[in-house]
C-alpha cells in the first residue's frame, strides 16, 4: 500500500498547504475529485479493490498512488454489512485502508472518532453473503466539497456527517445539520417543500367483511426520512351502513402489514341505512430514520354487532415531512 500523506505531526510545504486549505474548506472528511478512491468489487474472495487519488480527513490530506485490494471475512449465513474505511493513526503516523465488520443491518458499525489517536474515514459499505465468493453489493459513502457546501451519492452518509451546520446535497435535496427546538441536533431537508402527497383509493364501493382488516390505501416513502423529523398522516374514509344494523371497528394508519401507528374507533351509534366519514390522524416524531421505499397502509376493521360488513365508498390520505 502506498498512501502519502500530509498533515500529521511535521513540517508542510507551501504547495501541500495551499491544495489543502480549499479542499478541506473546514470540513471533517472528503475526497478530491469524482473519481478518487474508487472502489470496485475485486476477483478474489469476498474482495474490495480501491482506486488511486486523493482524500482526507481532519487535517490529514492521503494521496493513494496504487490500487488497494481488501479482502472482507466471510460469513456463515445470511449477509453482513461491512464499512470499507480510510484508518488514520496520529502515533504512528500513517493511512491506511482497511474495513470493519457490520450486521445484517445496512448501516455504518461503530468505528474509531478519535482525530488526533485515531480515526476512521467511511468510504463504503460492502455487502457480503453466505454462499458466495464475491461482494454483492457497494454502497458510496464518499463526500466532495466545494465553495459552500459538499455533496454525496447516498443518504447512508448522512450517519457519519453529523457536525452541526453540515450541509450536503444528495440526489437534488440538501441536508441540513441543525438543532431542533428541544436542542438536539437533527437533519433538515430543504427546499422547504418536502416530500408528501395526497392519495386517493377505493371509489364506488368494496366490503369490509366482519372480523378482517380491510386495507384501503397503501404507499411508500421515495426517500429517506431522517431522525428528527415529524411525520404527517391524515386520512379519512367513506363508510356506508346497512339498514338495520350496529356496526364498529378501528381506521388505522399502519407501517408495513402489522406496526400500527395510529388507531381511531368509529360506531354507527345505531344510525343506519346512511354514510359515516371517520377520520385518523398522526403527527410522529421519527426517532430513528426511515429507509427510502418504507410501506405505509390506511385500513377499517369492521366488528359488526350483527353479521354482515359495511361498503367502502372513498378512502384518501394525505402525508408529508417536516
Amino acid at each position: 500500500m502506498t498512501i502519502q500523506s500530509v498533515g500529521y505531526e511535521g513540517d508542510i510545504d507551501e504547495t501541500a498547504w495551499a491544495e489543502i486549505i480549499p479542499m478541506m474548506g473546514g470540513r471533517s472528511y472528503g475526497v478530491k475529485g469524482a473519481k478518487d478512491w474508487a472502489a470496485t468489487i475485486g476477483t478474489s474472495d469476498r474482495s474490495i479493490v480501491i482506486g488511486t487519488g486523493t482524500g482526507f480527513g481532519y487535517g490529514v490530506r492521503d494521496v493513494n498512488t496504487e490500487p488497494v485490494t481488501i479482502a472482507l471475512p466471510s460469513v456463515a449465513a445470511g449477509a453482513r454489512w461491512d464499512l470499507i474505511c480510510a484508518k488514520r493513526k496520529w502515533g504512528t503516523p500513517a493511512t491506511t485502508f482497511t474495513s470493519i465488520q457490520g450486521t445484517s443491518e445496512q448501516k455504518i458499525p461503530t468505528r474509531k472518532t478519535m482525530p488526533g489517536e485515531e480515526d476512521d474515514q467511511p468510504l463504503y459499505l460492502a455487502k457480503v453473503e453466505a454462499g458466495k465468493s464475491q461482494v454483492s453489493e457497494l454502497v458510496d459513502l464518499r463526500v466532495w466539497g466545494g465553495d459552500g457546501g459538499s455533496t454525496a451519492r447516498h443518504a447512508l452518509a448522512l450517519q457519519y456527517l453529523t457536525q452541526l451546520g453540515t450541509s450536503v446535497l444528495i440526489d437534488g435535496v440538501v441536508w441540513r445539520r441543525t438543532l431542533n427546538s428541544d436542542g438536539n441536533a437533527v437533519w433538515l431537508r430543504t427546499p422547504v417543500q418536502r416530500q408528501g402527497g395526497w392519495i386517493e383509493g377505493v371509489t364506488g364501493g368494496g366490503i369490509a367483511y366482519a372480523g378482517a382488516v380491510t386495507h384501503l390505501i397503501a404507499w411508500t416513502v421515495p426517500e429517506m426520512i431522517p431522525a428528527g423529523a415529524m411525520l404527517h398522516i391524515a386520512a379519512d374514509t367513506e363508510l356506508y351502513i346497512p339498514g338495520g344494523k350496529d356496526y364498529a371497528g378501528y381506521l388505522q394508519l399502519l407501517r408495513g402489514d402489522e406496526t400500527v401507528l395510529a388507531r381511531r374507533r368509529w360506531h354507527n351509534q345505531g344510525r343506519s341505512s346512511r354514510s359515516m366519514f371517520p377520520s385518523v390522524e398522526l403527527n410522529l416524531p421519527v426517532t430513528q430514520e426511515i429507509p427510502a421505499n418504507t410501506q405505509f397502509r390506511f385500513s377499517t376493521t369492521s366488528d359488526p354487532l350483527s353479521s354482515g360488513g359495511v361498503e367502502v365508498w372513498n378512502a384518501y390520505v394525505s402525508w408529508g415531512v417536516s
